[in-house]
């Protein structure tokens, strides 16, 4: 069930008055406003997890490619210590 400002209004206006129904439905609104507002950095949405995922591509992407860096220096690093030694015993 819910209530709109309007319907609150109205029902307030019956059995309080007019000004204070009014300052009751501002008040609600502010709080209700306010309350927001202070969640609203918690929630995500869908910009937000696009962003996020498109960080998260190219920070996948560069740990791939340094990882296939690493990967081709080592081996080559890891042959020329293999040639080394096997001139080393042939001598």
């Amino acid at each position: 069930m819910t209530i709109t400002q309007i319907d609150l209004y109205n029902i307030l206006k019956t059995k309080v008055g007019e000004k204070e129904a009014q300052a009751l439905v501002g008040f609600v609104e502010s709080e209700v406003a306010e309350k927001f507002n202070d969640k609203k950095d918690i929630f995500s949405s869908k910009k937000d997890l696009s962003d996020l995922r498109g960080d998260l591509k190219s920070e996948i992407k560069d740990a791939k490619v340094d990882t296939i860096k690493w990967i081709v220096g080592m081996s080559i690093l890891q042959i020329a210590t293999l040639v080394a030694i096997m001139k080393a015993f042939i001598k």
